[in-house]
C-alpha cells in the first residue's frame, strides 16, 4: 500500500493536525512575547490542549486557558477544561473549576448554550457550551466536589408518529 490507501484517517485528521500544529505555534509565540514584555511576573498563565477521539473516530483537539479568544474577553479570566460526552439517554459536561465554591459557580443557558461563569477575587472562569436541540435543559443536574463540576442533561425521547393515511 502506498499514498491515499495508507491514510486511514482521510482529509479531516490531516485538517486537525495543522490545527494542532497552529495552536502550538501561537501558544509559543505568545509564550515568549509574553516572557520578553514580563508579564508573567505580573499576571497568571494557564494554557492547555484537550486532544480526544470524538464518536465518528475522529480527533478533537481544543485549547483552554488564559490565552486570549472569541469566548474569553477579560484578562484574567480563564477558560476551563472541559469534556462533552454523549449516549442515547443523556449528555454529561465535566468541567474543571478548581479553587471555586460551588455557591460561586453561575450556570445557566442562553441560546441554545451552557455558559458557566465564576468571577471571584482569587478565580475567573468563562465557558460556553452548544446544546444541541435534543437535550432538555430542564432536566440539568449539577454536582460540584473536589473543583470538578459534573453536569447531566438528558436527551428528549422524540416519539415516531404513526399514523395509517387511507388511499381514495
Amino acid at each position: 500500500m502506498s499514498g491515499k490507501d495508507d491514510d486511514i484517517f482521510g482529509d479531516d485528521f490531516e485538517k486537525e493536525m495543522r490545527k494542532f500544529q497552529r495552536i502550538i505555534n501561537d501558544m509559543v509565540r505568545r509564550m515568549l512575547k509574553d516572557f520578553e514584555e514580563g508579564a508573567f511576573t505580573t499576571k497568571p498563565f494557564v494554557y492547555g490542549i484537550s486532544f480526544k477521539i470524538g464518536p465518528d473516530g475522529m480527533p478533537i483537539i481544543e485549547d483552554f486557558g488564559t490565552v486570549p479568544g472569541g469566548e474569553r474577553k477579560e484578562e484574567g479570566v480563564r477558560e476551563p477544561l472541559t469534556d462533552v460526552m454523549e449516549d442515547e439517554k443523556n449528555m454529561y459536561i465535566t468541567i474543571e473549576l478548581p479553587g471555586v465554591e460551588k455557591e460561586d459557580i453561575n450556570m445557566e443557558v442562553i441560546d441554545n448554550k451552557l455558559v458557566i461563569s465564576v468571577d471571584t477575587e482569587g478565580r475567573k472562569y468563562y465557558k460556553e457550551i452548544p446544546l444541541p436541540d435534543s437535550v432538555d435543559v430542564d432536566s440539568a443536574e449539577a454536582k460540584y466536589n473536589n473543583g470538578v463540576l459534573d453536569i447531566t442533561m438528558r436527551k428528549r425521547v422524540e416519539e415516531k408518529r404513526k399514523k395509517k393515511i387511507p388511499v381514495k
